[in-house]
Order: C-alpha cells, then structure tokens, then sequence
C-alpha cells in the first residue's frame, strides 16, 4: 500500500497578498469613516486620507446583493486594482464602500477613475 501525502505548505509570508499596496486593517475602517473625506458616485463611496504608504481597501454593503453579486464585484474590483495601480497616488489611503452590485467591469473602472479623479483635484 503507497501512503500519499500533501506536499508541505509554503511558509506565508508577512504580507502574502498579490497586491503591489497594502491592504487596510481592519482597526483602521474607523479612522477613514470619521477623518477622511468622501466621495460618492453612483453606488460607491470613496473615504480618503493621508498615510506613510499607498493603502487601499474596499468594504461592500449587504444591501448590494446576493453573495454571488458582491463576489462577483469583488473580483472585478480586484482584477482592477491589480491592473491599474498607476491610478493611485502614493502616501494616500483609499476605501472603497460599494452600495450596489457591479456586472461590467468597463462600468466599474470608469467610475472608479471618475472617483479618483475627483479625489486628486480636490486635493
């Protein structure tokens, strides 16, 4: 009888996300809703502030849907930011707060850049 086992797990590192930023912490949700500023556009809010590093994160409300629709705008969102980290100014924390579900990703990226947009002229 072959005994089969898993090959051994990678050691996790620090920071094993594919993103070039770093994510925000959860404590930190709290600092962005009373400090920063806000930026709404058709079903996403933008809180931002000054950090030491380039910070983005995203929160999507339960009222955006069923799970496979707030999945679905998650991978989008994702596939995005992995795609387009040029848009984000360094030294600036970024929250997104998604209020409703996303099906297109060409919808999503223009108002995100619309949103950035914003965010950097007003600054």
């Amino acid at each position: 009888m072959v005994v089969k086992y898993w090959p051994a797990a990678a050691p996790r590192e620090e920071n094993a996300s594919p993103f070039l930023v770093k994510q925000i912490d959860r404590t930190a949700i709290t600092d962005y809703f009373q400090g920063g500023r806000r930026y709404t556009i058709r079903g996403i809010t933008l809180y931002t502030k000054p950090t030491d590093i380039l910070e983005v994160g995203f929160l999507i409300s339960r009222k955006a849907g069923n799970a496979v629709k707030r999945n679905k705008t998650r991978r989008l969102f994702r596939g995005l930011l992995l795609n387009a980290v040029g848009l984000f100014q360094g030294h600036k924390g970024y929250l997104f707060l998604f209020h409703r579900s996303y099906y297109s990703g060409s919808s999503l990226a223009g108002i995100i850049q619309q949103l950035l947009s914003r965010a950097h002229h007003a600054a």
